[in-house]
């Protein structure tokens, strides 16, 4: 750690105390109090609702499902169609009729958000209006539109609607198609991907390269190994080569691991280490953490996210520690991004940081994987002066303690 990193405000919890699941003492008083300052804050701007809407993406609090549900018909503009934004990902199937009035009542970006979420409970009205978007040329393909129709009708559907903006001539039209067909994941989107590639010359296959690694399909690795080393192409290599886990793609990444670049060294070992090859990435990944590169400290933070091994979740808890608020800032989202039990202390330190950021951050994680004893904790931060602090400690306590209740 050396000078490059410091001690932040909040006391360690025990992990395992921190994601016990048992009932909390308190428990309704503190979830009263959170709701108050909520209702508080909320009625304070306009800005604080969309945040406090903002962080329930996700929501498990039926309280907070329900008010959730209530906004996707407000009538500013802006709160209704993020709304229904944050209930698209994972809409509760309560939403059903709310979202089939807007649906009915409403049209452009309201009616097309609200056809995504119906379109997840598998009501076959909004598929259908869905597919009828998609066939307009001039029409941006939005990546919920896509994953939905995906799964209601697939390769029939979509590969047509593809086609003519794979062959445009226009570099920021293929480009969102690759972007779409990544997300995708199926194998005729990775069939169109590896054709897209072949056709694509010098730094514009970077588009291709970086949708062929999130296919998760092994059998890709042959195609994009060769440009490990291509100037402007080697972040995106890496990086897909890691992700897509097959380990013909190996030998490649092991060879940028002496690069002269340490932002280089930083990709090439999270990805051999996601291929297998922990005992000689961890060497450099252990000595990025006081490179003098900020930067390279920062894409190290960032890359490691995905690494389901406590030790990368114990190199992020350095990173955490970081000197500089870039790299601390990277390290956090990287444990937000799927919190896990290795995250706990450092969550709830980086909560009573100074940065405002930083506490939101925490929160969010803390919401989604926190146990009784984080929301103890925390629950002072919900008399935060800071507003935005204020929102997601309510947040956090109100979800803590539904999941406690639940379980």
């Amino acid at each position: 750690m050396g000078s490059r990193t410091r001690v932040l405000g909040v006391g360690f919890l025990p992990a395992a105390i921190v994601f016990a699941t048992a009932g909390c003492p308190g428990g309704d008083s503190a979830v009263n109090e959170a709701r108050r300052v909520r209702d508080q804050r909320i009625g304070e701007s306009a800005e604080h609702r969309r945040f406090d809407i903002e962080i329930s993406r996700g929501a498990t609090d039926p309280v907070r499902r329900e008010q959730l549900v209530h906004a996707i018909a407000d009538d500013r503009f802006a709160i209704a169609s993020l709304a229904l934004d944050t209930l698209a990902a994972a809409p509760p199937a309560e939403a059903r009729d709310a979202l089939r009035q807007v649906f009915d009542g409403k049209s452009g970006v309201l009616k097309l958000r609200a056809a995504v979420a119906l379109g997840r409970l598998g009501d076959e009205a909004a598929v259908a209006f869905l597919r009828e978007q998609i066939r307009v040329p001039e029409q941006t393909l939005g990546l919920e539109v896509v994953t939905v129709l995906a799964a209601h009708g697939g390769e029939p559907v979509l590969a047509p609607v593809f086609a003519p903006r794979l062959a445009s001539d226009d570099r920021d039209t293929r480009e969102e198609a690759y972007a779409l067909l990544g997300a995708v994941r199926a194998p005729w989107a990775t069939d169109l991907l590896l054709r897209g590639l072949e056709r694509e010359h010098g730094e514009e296959r970077r588009a291709a390269i970086q949708a062929l690694g999130r296919t998760g399909e092994p059998r890709v690795a042959s195609a994009i190994e060769r440009f490990v080393n291509t100037k402007g192409l080697v972040f995106a290599t890496l990086e897909a080569l890691g992700a897509v886990g097959s380990p013909d793609g190996a030998d490649a990444v092991r060879s940028m691991l002496a690069s002269a670049e340490p932002t280089v060294r930083a990709y090439a070992a999270v990805a051999l280490w996601r291929l297998g090859g922990k005992s000689e990435a961890e060497p450099v990944v252990s000595a990025g953490l006081t490179d003098a590169d900020a930067s390279a400290r920062a894409v190290l933070a960032e890359q490691l996210a995905p690494v389901a091994d406590p030790d990368a979740r114990r190199y992020l808890a350095v990173l955490a520690l970081d000197t500089e608020r870039t790299v601390r800032v990277a390290a956090l989202r990287s444990m937000a991004a799927e919190p896990r039990v290795e995250d706990l202390n450092s969550l709830l330190a980086a909560a009573g940081d100074a940065d405002y950021q930083l506490q939101t951050i925490a929160l969010g994680a803390l919401a989604r994987a926190g146990g009784p004893e984080a929301a103890a904790a925390i629950r002072p931060l919900v008399r935060s002066e800071n507003p935005y602090v204020a929102l997601a400690a309510a947040h956090a306590v109100v979800e803590i303690t539904a999941r406690a209740k639940a379980a």
